[in-house]
């Protein structure tokens, strides 16, 4: 598993998350990446990484699913258990 962590969400900080992804791995070893559906991850600029990435899969979650994404399921896990509820 690899992660990255920016100030701000782009595609151009998306495609060079995923370039870093690539050079991890093998050459032509098939990549599959699970993504929401935040803008960032459907723009011409990561149409074109894909078209010369062709080992690289998007697959995204259905749109109002958060309960789906494994990264929302660990943050609201934190919330709730390590930082927990504070009530005025």
């Amino acid at each position: 598993m690899l992660g990255k962590t920016v100030a701000r969400h782009t595609s151009e900080q998306f495609v060079a998350f995923l370039t870093d992804v690539v050079a991890s791995q093998p050459k032509r070893r098939e990549i599959h990446a699970i993504c929401d559906n935040v803008s960032s991850h459907k723009t011409q600029r990561v149409a074109d990484f894909l078209d010369a990435q062709r080992n690289v899969h998007l697959h995204f979650t259905p749109t109002y699913s958060s309960w789906l994404n494994q990264v929302e399921n660990w943050f609201s896990r934190i919330q709730r258990e390590v930082i927990g509820v504070f009530r005025h």
